[in-house]
């Protein structure tokens, strides 16, 4: 199988992970936004974010992230090999995020409330990190499978 086939299983495993461990923070009490809100206000206005069409939209949209961020890692582990794949899976997730969050988020005015969250950002910073390690050994595990076309 090629890099796409396993990057798109990794994004599904990573977008329910991703939102899964921030509600998990939600109900534990850190005032954070979930990713699919986030996400679905990307495509959408306020009103609809929370509607039917809005949380399938909202989470369409992690799971593009994820898959985004598998692809990246993917590429990564390929041209650098796969020693210490769960360090290079996490900076490069980080980075992903750094520049989603950090940048343009806040260029485009996305979730303007984000500045004033900053649960939002650690949760963001621990779930993000995780899932770049998760993604990477996935792929180490992978990696005899792995076909590059």
């Amino acid at each position: 199988m090629n890099l796409f086939y396993y990057s798109a299983l990794a994004g599904l495993i990573g977008a329910a992970f991703t939102n899964g461990a921030t509600y998990g923070f939600r109900f534990i009490g850190v005032k954070t936004s979930l990713p699919w809100e986030i996400a679905a206000n990307v495509f959408l206005n306020p009103r609809f974010i929370y509607t039917p069409a809005g949380v399938v939209i909202g989470l369409a949209g992690t799971i593009a992230l994820s898959t985004g961020i598998a692809i990246m890692i993917g590429y990564l582990l390929r041209w650098t090999g796969y020693n210490r794949a769960w360090l290079k899976g996490m900076i490069c997730a980080d980075a992903f995020g750094f520049i989603t969050l950090g940048l343009a988020v806040n260029l485009f005015n996305i979730w303007p409330q984000l500045r004033n969250e900053p649960g939002t950002n650690l949760v963001a910073l621990a779930v993000l990190s995780s899932l770049g390690m998760i993604q990477a050994l996935l792929f180490q595990r992978w990696q005899r499978n792995l076909v590059w076309k």
